[in-house]
Order: structure tokens, then C-alpha cells, then sequence
């Protein structure tokens, strides 16, 4: 059985990494795996993405698979000018 829960976000409505540690630390203490990070990049409500650099960081060093949902703003990314964004998806493969 898999556990999915939704961690809290900061003011401009985007995961951190310091949260994403927190949870898999507490995670660990309690006998879980964490194995499945999903984030967003541009939410359909207000279009917040979470911190893909943060996280992407994270989810290398814990070998974590690190999903982004693009659907509303990934698009965005045939622009240059918005690839910045994209930092921390660059990481490299398990």
C-alpha cells in the first residue's frame, strides 16, 4: 500500500526544500520509504510552481523519482526566456 500525503507550501503557494526534508526525515522515523516526489509546475488555481531546483536536489541525493506536472505552464519552456524555471530538473538520471 502506497501512503500519498500533501505537504505544506509557502507563502507564494510552492514546496520548499527544506519542507521536503522535514518529510522524508519524519517519513524514515516512522519506517516508511519514500520513494515518489510530485510537484507542479504552474497550478491551474493560480499557477505557483514548486521549487524544481530545491527539490530536484533533494530527490537526487535520496534517489527519489521526482514527477513534475507541467500540463498548465510546462509549455512555457519552448520560450528561453522561461527555462530558468527548469533548474533542478537537470540533475541527472538514477
Amino acid at each position: 500500500m502506497v501512503r500519498v500525503r500533501q505537504l505544506p507550501v509557502d507563502e507564494h503557494f510552492s514546496l520548499r526544500g527544506k519542507t521536503l526534508e522535514e518529510a522524508i526525515r519524519a517519513d524514515k522515523e516512522k519506517g516508511l520509504i519514500p520513494f515518489l516526489v510530485s510537484g507542479t509546475l504552474g497550478t491551474t488555481s493560480c499557477c505557483s510552481y514548486d521549487n524544481l531546483e530545491e527539490i530536484g536536489e533533494i530527490c537526487q541525493r535520496e534517489k527519489l523519482w521526482f514527477h513534475v506536472d507541467g500540463a498548465y505552464a510546462g509549455s512555457a519552456f519552448i520560450c528561453e526566456e522561461y527555462r530558468y524555471i527548469m533548474k533542478g530538473l537537470h540533475v541527472g538520471f538514477i
